[in-house]
């Protein structure tokens, strides 16, 4: 192959290289370059042409002047693109990245020697992939780069030639996609009790500590994270026998199943907005100290009886911005990984332990069972069965409320998951590396080590036996144990302590104070905004009416430029409300459209219009919702002082 071939070979990824390489010229005789019209190289493979004969160029540059392109960040997805006259077209442009997707290696060993690629391939701007592609490929492509609008570029010569091979292709990456689509519903559907929860658990949160004073605390100590798989029953009595060689972190779906059995756990992780989390808490009157996301549920803190005494973290949210600015101290911010889970592992990196374990984190449905018997799910049940409805019938629903993914488990075999705890899986493959993992059963994790617990915490000292003398062993056994012991033993003291002293870290007045004035700002702001969805309806009501005034029209587009830049200049409202903001562009943007009239479809000016309206009317909810649940704080403030 020529020099060009041979630039474009190095700047690729190992696994794409090592396809290429296998190649042999033989395999390459039914893939015939011929020229064009306009003398231009066009692939012919058997009776199928990937381009046009005539002008494979301008036949390129007709379609990519189709493609969405408005200057922002957005990724194309080629699902074939033949010798790639497609992607040249684009590659200049800024803020675009290119994935490009091929069934059979052979084109792209054509197409990788017409043209140069290299740099594009260097800087990450292209990236190149060939059947049989995984997850963890898809992964590796688009990494941090999960709320970049992406649009699917299908090839429609290559689906003609190898129609079975290339939706293939297509299915595995609308699978993959539709994770980043969850993610945004999930923004829609919980946006306004993420903004509720925030606003109305401040008045609690002056009473719980800030997390970074546990930062460090854990130095040369283990962690022993506990979730709520279907496994945990099997690690109580482990948990029970090494309770002392660890500070244990218990999420909080996995408190009563602790409780019942016993085992006080030091740090209870809340995280969940939803009301229903309020239940795991209910009941609690043990000694462990609750972390608390600020965006968990508000019913939480107000139990009659639950864990009273703790710790809340800063928050990814704008709006945790004025405890920010009220606080003496660094709140701390723990890194958000999408699960309760994810973050108390967080959590532990920050305390600074020593060695971090994990157990009762299934991610799949070990012995048939959606979560750990015992678990307040599964209690709650007890509330709601019946004779046409049976706690049986509740598991099953959980286990088929997504499609079946049959993954690689612990024991080498096969277990049941699904899509959602194999996003979680991926996290922990990635970010908790050092994590050992002592769970029974469940989905196996790469890159996590397996473990038991007494090869941890009893079997770990036999190995010296062969060494020194028993009676120096059985000293170095004590003397080591009796310092692990200690070490945990003062950090379990230390976290007691930090909520028996209760240092003040803000001033109630200051946090009143600056709620009170962003009150006044939310005010004034709001007249600002409905005159935008008074103006838009104007404008709206004019286009459809189809005798249109221009320089009436003229007018109320003027006065809504006005609207527009003044609404633009609420830098810090905007910020605050950026999270709404979100959901109400998403609505917009990605969903508004099945939502239009046939009429609204047909014109486009009439479709924008709407646009405008929706987007006015979003950020007046919005700033509505926002001022109700404030005046609220205000006022409960106002009374405890």
């Amino acid at each position: 192959m020529n020099s060009i071939y041979q630039k474009n070979f190095q700047s690729l990824n190992d696994k794409t290289r090592n396809i290429l390489s296998k190649i042999q010229d033989t395999e390459m005789l039914d893939f015939v370059l011929e020229e064009s019209k306009t003398k231009i190289p066009i692939l012919r493979i058997e009776n199928h042409y990937l381009h046009s004969k005539h002008d494979p160029i301008k036949e390129a540059y007709r379609f990519a002047t189709e493609l969405p392109y408005d200057g922002k960040e957005r990724i194309y997805l080629y699902i074939g693109a033949g010798l790639g006259y497609i992607i040249q077209e684009s590659l200049a442009k800024e803020n675009l990245s290119h994935c490009w997707i091929e069934s059979d290696p052979r084109i792209l060993k054509l197409a990788l020697s017409l043209y140069d690629y290299s740099s594009y391939l260097i800087n990450q701007k292209l990236q190149i992939l060939i059947l049989p592609i995984s997850e963890d490929d898809l992964y590796e492509a688009f990494k941090g780069k999960s709320t970049v609008p992406v649009t699917l570029v299908p090839h429609r010569a290559s689906f003609q030639w190898k129609e079975k091979e290339y939706l293939s292709i297509k299915f595995i990456c609308e699978k993959f996609f539709h994770k980043k689509d969850v993610n945004l519903a999930t923004l829609v559907r919980f946006e306004k009790i993420w903004t509720k929860n925030m606003i109305l658990n401040l008045p609690s949160l002056i009473n719980l500590q800030p997390v970074s004073r546990l930062f460090g605390i854990a130095k040369d100590c283990n962690i022993l994270v506990v979730c709520a798989g279907p496994s945990l029953t099997e690690s109580i009595p482990d948990i029970i026998k090494y309770r002392d060689q660890f500070i244990l972190i218990a999420v909080d779906t996995a408190l009563a199943i602790l409780d019942a059995s016993g085992i006080e756990p030091d740090l209870i992780y809340s995280v969940d907005p939803q009301s229903l989390n309020s239940y795991y808490l209910e009941g609690y009157n043990g000694k462990g100290k609750l972390i608390f996301d600020p965006t968990s549920t508000y019913l939480s803190l107000r139990l009659n009886i639950g864990p009273k005494e703790g710790f809340f973290s800063s928050s990814p949210f704008p709006f945790i911005k004025i405890l920010d600015e009220v606080s003496q101290e660094e709140i701390g911010e723990i890194p958000y990984g999408g699960s309760v889970s994810t973050n108390a592992i967080a959590l532990a990196k920050l305390m600074d332990a020593d060695k971090i374990y994990i157990t009762g984190q299934d991610l799949a449905f070990s012995h048939k069972l959606a979560h750990a018997k015992g678990a307040i799910l599964e209690e709650r049940l007890n509330h709601l069965e019946s004779r046409k409805f049976r706690r049986e019938k509740h598991n099953q629903f959980q286990l088929s409320a997504l499609p079946k993914l049959w993954e690689k488990s612990l024991d080498g075999g096969k277990i049941h998951t699904n899509e959602k705890l194999v996003i979680f899986r991926n996290w922990f493959q990635e970010n908790a590396k050092e994590v050992i993992n002592l769970t029974y059963s469940g989905l196996s994790i790469d890159g996590l080590r397996t473990s038991h617990f007494q090869d941890e915490f009893e079997d770990s000292q036999r190995t010296i036996l062969e060494e020194d003398s028993k009676k120096e062993i059985i000293a170095k056994q004590s003397s080591k144990l009796k310092e692990r012991k200690d070490l945990v033993r003062n950090a379990r003291d230390r976290i007691q302590s930090l909520c028996i002293e209760k240092k003040a870290w803000l001033q109630p007045k200051a946090l009143r104070k600056s709620l009170a004035e962003l009150h006044i700002q939310l005010k004034e702001f709001l007249p600002e905004v409905e005159k935008g969805v008074k103006l838009s309806s104007l404008i709206y009501k004019n286009i459809e009416s189809g005798s249109e005034n221009a320089e009436y029209l003229s007018k109320k587009i003027q006065e809504m430029n006005h609207v527009d830049e003044a609404v633009s200049t609420r830098k810090n409202l905007n910020q605050i409300l950026s999270t709404s903001l979100q959901r109400v562009i998403f609505s917009v943007t990605e969903g508004y459209e099945s939502n239009l009239s046939v009429q609204e479809r047909e014109n486009e000016r009439l479709g924008i219009a709407k646009k405008s309206i929706l987007l006015y009317e979003g950020l007046r909810n919005s700033i509505q919702n926002f001022k109700f649940h404030i005046s609220r704080v205000i006022l409960q403030l106002s009374d405890e002082s």
